[in-house]
């Protein structure tokens, strides 16, 4: 095989024939439980991306939800507003790697470290009902949209 897309989990890998020139093209969906609304869209040819999320694996606590991740320092499970986290990298390991770690540090810290190591990052957050997306340079060159600002902030309303 030398053309194929594999899917597990949060990460997908794309793998094309050099003289190949299509990308493949591949959603981010919207941090919302249980819908599937498209958020962003980006090209793939030959690299991963991975994304985690705090958004389907929670616990409901009188009306609180709880996230699946915990934070290694406190040993508590996470409580920020960072909800939503895309990496695009040469493989599906590293990209699925970073993910997870800089969803658990929350947005400022993920925002500084992704520029600290010129990653290709998508960081959404949630306050109430409005979303906000920042796109790391690096990520910016993968959007499908192209005329989308490095530093941009997609507000969407929950129904």
């Amino acid at each position: 095989m030398k053309n194929y897309t594999i899917s597990v989990g949060g990460a997908v890998l794309v793998k094309v024939e050099k003289n190949t020139r299509k990308n493949k093209i591949i959603a981010i969906q919207k941090p919302v439980d249980r819908r599937k609304s498209i958020h962003l869209l980006v090209y793939l040819k030959n690299n991963a991306i991975s994304t985690a999320g705090s958004y389907r694996n929670y616990y409901s606590l009188e009306g609180k939800y709880i996230s699946h991740l915990i934070d290694p320092h406190s040993g508590k499970p996470i409580h920020h507003n960072l909800v939503s986290v895309s990496v695009i990298s040469s493989t599906a390991l590293e990209s699925d790697a970073w993910d997870t770690g800089l969803l658990i540090l929350g947005f400022r810290k993920a925002q500084k470290l992704a520029l600290k190591e010129k990653l290709a990052v998508c960081l959404i957050t949630q306050k109430k009902n409005v979303f906000s997306t920042w796109i790391s340079p690096k990520f910016k060159r993968f959007l499908v949209e192209k005329n989308i600002p490095i530093i941009q902030h997609i507000k969407t309303k929950l129904h």
